[in-house]
């Protein structure tokens, strides 16, 4: 190999490094940033008693709102227990409400509100029976496990004020009771 060989080896190897460096910095960049958290949309939902409550109206009355989609079946049941039972203690601790959504027309509402305390707000969404987990009123904007896919049942949304979902748990039952705490503690630091 010649001199000149040589040298255009060590200028290519340059520009590699610098490539390199380039490609590698654009790839933390686009790690760091964040995709934005999803909001809740604007809509309205009738309550146990036939009621028409805006759930926007809702979340603008606490920093929280745990929100559980739930049907009558023992992981839900589970789930609404865990965040009831540890209620009136994190009520006292954090600004926060919970309100518990099932499908009126899937899942006896009567047979679930026994679960529900009287502290949370039980509210229904009408769905067909065949396609439930496509067409609650929110799966039409809202991700609900950020890969595009519908709802599960349980699914336990936090919700800020603004509507907006920093934070989203799947089916964890009566675990979810002890790491609620904690789940609200990183809520709040995902909204500062």
């Amino acid at each position: 190999m010649g001199y000149r060989q040589i040298k255009q080896l060590q200028i290519m190897r340059n520009y590699l490094i610098i490539l390199t460096i380039l490609v590698n910095t654009f790839i933390l960049v686009a790690q760091d940033t964040e995709t934005p958290n999803p909001t809740y949309p604007e809509v309205t939902y009738p309550d146990i008693d036939g009621n028409q409550i805006n759930i926007s109206k809702l979340f603008k009355k606490k920093e929280l709102s745990i929100v559980v989609f739930a049907i009558y079946h023992g992981g839900s049941i589970e789930q609404i227990k865990a965040i009831t039972d540890s209620y009136d203690e994190l009520s006292k601790k954090y600004d926060l409400q919970v309100i518990i959504i099932a499908p009126s027309n899937f899942t006896s509402p009567e047979k679930l509100k026994k679960y529900v305390s009287d502290d949370c707000i039980f509210l229904l969404d009408e769905v067909e029976k065949e396609n439930f987990k496509s067409n609650l009123k929110i799966s039409k904007d809202v991700p609900l496990d950020r890969n595009g896919s519908a709802i599960y049942f349980p699914q336990t949304l936090f919700v800020s004020k603004d509507g907006t979902i920093p934070l989203m748990v799947g089916a964890m039952g009566q675990k979810l009771k002890e790491h609620l705490e904690e789940l609200i503690i990183d809520f709040f630091k995902k909204i500062e």
